[in-house]
């Protein structure tokens, strides 16, 4: 069974000439996030500038976390604001996990946060 991925939201530069994706994979049941993709339009199509996938997010952090959605961002500076659902306690723990949700601004070619910007009391809480 070949994987099947599904945009979940897409962002365009004001000039159109870059984008940035917000990737998932069908799962039984429903979807999980896969990745990230900033990507630049040139002559041949569009070129990715840089991915953060599933693995590289999860990088140094104990709890499970993943991109939710997408609000801004800002290509000349490699930077979006994105939200993040984390749960309250890590990973592989014996309790019940709860996911909790925030507004932030990540750094999309180092993979780092550069600010929190809410905490959001449901995933559907806007910035």
């Amino acid at each position: 069974m070949s994987e099947r991925f599904i945009t979940s939201a897409e962002l365009l530069s004001t000039t159109g000439g870059e984008r940035l994706r917000l990737v998932y994979v069908e799962v039984e049941g429903g979807a999980d996030f896969h990745c990230l993709s900033f990507e630049r339009l040139e002559s041949q199509g569009w070129r990715l500038v840089s991915v953060i996938t599933k693995e590289r997010f999860q990088e140094d952090c104990a709890h499970r976390r993943w991109i939710a959605g997408l609000h801004s961002f800002s290509p000349g500076r490699g930077s979006a604001i994105i939200q993040v659902a984390e749960g309250d306690i890590p990973e592989g723990s014996f309790s019940s996990v709860r996911y909790l949700y925030s507004w932030r601004r990540w750094n999309l070619i180092e993979n780092r946060e550069i600010a929190i910007l809410k905490r959001c009391e449901s995933p559907f809480d806007p910035l």
